[in-house]
């Protein structure tokens, strides 16, 4: 076994080889962790494990010498033992690694000292008096070695656990212990942070429901119990179930309970009305009594919870919710599938939606298939062995759910060729220091890595994630056989080839199987920052419409407008002009332009900006620009809600760009009535009739009239008020039926 530690900036990780013949046999059976168990290998392959651990996490142990820092952990490998098997035959593998890192260094790459709200508790804590309740404190960052302790009455009560930055402390509620408690953290720079927690005697006959959350789905219902709003709800004092003792919570941590049933289970009580169906069940925390500590004072807990549902979106259960039976082809194998042949090719069928239960069947020719089909759920797989040619052909997924729904999706598996293979299923992300590549096994099933070599030009550049579904590999830009040109002055493209090759052993050669190359290309955007030469991956070309101007825009003449265009992404150098009637206004080199205009009558019309980048890539926005005769708008310009009692108006900001609400104002008829301004619109909310609406009435209806009037504040202008434009609306009901009955529009 070898083994290599990488020393990283904020991390360390150990790359463990084992022998492939021996790792085959046990590797199924084998539990691997740090000294926290939680922390596992995120990497397993037939040879490798590689596993990784923040400084401060992971039961990592730090100690300081001199100028020094060392952090160390230990690795474990060890046998899966249980019913089955009592005693392991296999030693226990443990292998210890460290990293030591410059003091002054480590000082510097440490975030400023923070409490870490999560794990601690809040401000103030409430107990009922005489149960126990435990305060915690944890901090993150910070130059190291921090230091933290609980202190009370300025005497240190509690120090924190070793080799982490967490401190608690269970009190026991009785008079003495109520009051303040102050946790304090200073690390090696003398930066230090305080927090202040109060323990709090409650109210005996009161439960407070703000920690409380119900949840309800198509399946279950689902209580959540905050435990910063409960942390006198310990498990250990008391005993937690619905009203079938049986149902008990299936999660539960620091921060949360959680208990969920169905809403046929755990005596779920059904309550049915004329409008609709009720789901009721109570969690009840009963306190634990035990010989050595009787708690007299805290009484049994209940929280009820409810779901209910409205009888006309559902039938007689809850069930009946289900979305509809359909194929989820995003999990699914595509409709053609290309494989080559003496491989096992795993097709799939996912479905989703409908009344359980589900039944998926696999048929080929009309004959139903058993052999190598495996069905979870909603999903079937099936394994086949493409050495015969009776493989190939076309497959059909039926699935059918309670109702008698039926779906069907076919999958046609061909014989690949010597050019057949596309990247359809390549996705490549373009980061700052390395390309990540997914190649999807839905789409090339046959990536088999106990068949395949699988690597970029530089062969010991392998695949470092293999799932059912994808096959993942990252490429630095400064290796791997990376190669980084300089495509124009704006841009580098980064450029390399992921390789699946057939494991050859000797005197065997494979004639059926060619190499298989997939080309990988990042193109990145040469950027300067704080001095700095940057690199930044090259996004498509998109509209940002937040900070273009919106696709209509109402204008007064002579008023100075800007119509702006912004774009983002796109492979520089990126060509913007703003044109009308197919004859150019603006143009600039760059993603952002904007043109600035006094319209006329004659302005009117359609405004295109157009960008075009360095791959051709073409995104264009168009701009309406209208400029009212007389200042005045006629059947559009803002949103009306015609209610029973009140209408509203709401006009959007970004239709007028020029409307300044320091040196403007919108108002109604009656200049009294005044609107709610915001960022984004300007809305007014009156009665009906009110704020000057006149009405026009006839034998069948009654129509409201009104208008939103844009003038200069007096302070602004001399000569007091000046109209800038007006906007008419009206709201028409039947005059029978009164305002219950309406129809909406625009004079």
């Amino acid at each position: 076994m070898q083994s290599r530690i990488t020393c990283g900036k904020n991390f360390m990780q150990l790359d463990v080889k084992l022998n492939p013949n021996f790792w085959r046999r046990i590797q199924t059976k084998l539990e691997m962790h740090l000294n926290y168990k939680y922390c596992k290998p995120f990497f397993v392959n037939s040879t490798h494990v590689t596993i990784r651990t923040p400084l401060y996490g992971c039961g990592t142990k730090m100690e300081v010498i001199k100028d020094h820092v060392i952090f160390s952990n230990f690795f474990t490998m060890k046998e899966k033992t249980g019913v089955s098997q009592l005693v392991s035959f296999i030693p226990d593998v443990e292998v210890g690694f460290r990293c030591t890192y410059d003091k002054k260094r480590i000082t510097l790459v440490s975030a400023p000292l923070q409490l870490d709200k999560l794990h601690s508790s809040p401000k103030e804590v409430t107990t009922y008096y005489g149960l126990p309740v435990e305060l915690r404190c944890a901090f993150k960052y910070g130059a190291p070695p921090v230091r933290v302790v609980i202190v009370r009455k300025e005497k240190i009560i509690a120090n924190q656990e070793n080799g982490t930055q967490k401190v608690k402390i269970t009190v026991e509620g009785l008079n003495k212990d109520y009051g303040s408690y102050t946790c304090v953290a200073e690390d090696v720079n003398n930066n230090k942070i305080t927090h202040q927690m109060e323990i709090k005697k409650i109210d005996p006959s009161y439960i407070s429901t703000e920690g409380k959350k119900t949840t309800c789905t198509r399946d279950e219902m689902q209580l959540t119990l905050n435990r910063s709003t409960y942390p006198w709800l310990q498990p250990k004092y008391f005993d937690m179930h619905l009203l079938d003792n049986s149902c008990r919570p299936y999660h539960v941590n620091f921060t949360h309970i959680v208990v969920k049933t169905t809403y046929g289970n755990c005596k779920t009580v059904v309550k049915n009305s004329s409008h609709d169906v009720t789901y009721r069940n109570i969690f009840m925390a009963m306190v634990r009594t035990s010989s050595a500590k009787v708690i007299t004072r805290v009484p049994n807990v209940w929280f009820p919870f409810q779901c209910r549902f409205d009888h006309t979106k559902m039938e007689s259960t809850p069930f009946k919710l289900y979305e509809p039976l359909t194929a989820d082809k995003s999990k699914s194998s595509p409709m053609i599938v290309k494989s080559y042949k003496r491989f096992k090719v795993r097709l799939v069928c996912t479905f989703k939606g409908g009344v359980p239960p589900v039944t998926i069947i696999l048929t080929k020719g009309g004959r139903r298939l058993t052999q190598g089909v495996v069905v979870k759920r909603k999903v079937l797989y099936v394994k086949l062995n493409t050495s015969h040619r009776a493989a190939f052909g076309s497959y059909e997924c039926i699935a059918t759910d309670a109702k008698g729904n039926r779906v069907k999706q076919r999958i046609t598996l061909q014989r690949a060729g010597a050019n057949d293979i596309t990247s359809d299923g390549l996705t490549v992300k373009c980061k700052s220091q390395y390309m990540d590549i997914s190649i999807s096994r839905l789409v090339y099933p046959w990536l088999d890595p106990n068949l395949l070599h699988m690597n970029f030009i530089q062969s010991n550049c392998t695949a470092n994630s293999f799932t059912d579904t994808y096959v993942r590999i990252q490429a630095p830009l400064a290796g791997c056989g990376t190669k980084t040109l300089r495509k124009n002055e704006f841009v580098l493209e980064s450029r390399n080839m992921f390789i699946a090759r057939p494991k050859r052993p000797r005197g065997f050669s494979i004639t059926y199987l060619p190499n298989i190359y997939f080309p990988i290309v990042c193109a990145y955007e040469i950027t300067q920052f704080a001095g700095k030469t940057m690199l930044k991956a090259i996004e498509t070309l998109t509209l940002d419409a937040s900070e273009s101007s919106s696709n209509t825009i109402f204008s007064p003449q002579n008023m100075a407008i800007k119509l702006r265009c912004v774009f983002q992404g796109g492979e520089p150098p990126i060509q913007v002009r703003i044109s009308r009637l197919n004859k150019a206004k603006a143009h600039e080199q760059g993603r952002v332009l904007s043109f600035v205009m006094k319209p006329r009558i004659q302005d009117n019309g359609l405004y295109v900006c157009w960008a075009i980048d360095a791959r051709n890539k073409t995104v264009t926005h168009g701009i309406t620009l209208k400029v009212p005769v007389n200042r005045v708008i006629f059947n559009k310009g803002a949103r009306i809600e015609c209610g029973s009692q009140f209408t509203t108006t709401i006009v959007t900001r970004a239709n007028y760009p020029w409307f300044n609400p320091r040196c403007m104002r919108m108002h109604l008829n009656d200049p009294g009535c005044r609107p709610y301004v915001n960022n984004t619109h300007v809305s007014f909310k009156f009665p009906l009739g009110a704020c000057g609406s006149r009405h026009i009435t006839s034998s069948r209806k009654v129509i409201f009239t009104n208008r939103v009037l844009i003038v200069n504040k007096p302070d602004y202008k001399e000569g007091g008020e000046k109209s800038i434009m007006e906007i008419h609306f009206y709201c028409k009901y039947r005059r029978t039926d009164s305002p219950n009955h309406k129809t909406k529009g625009f004079l």
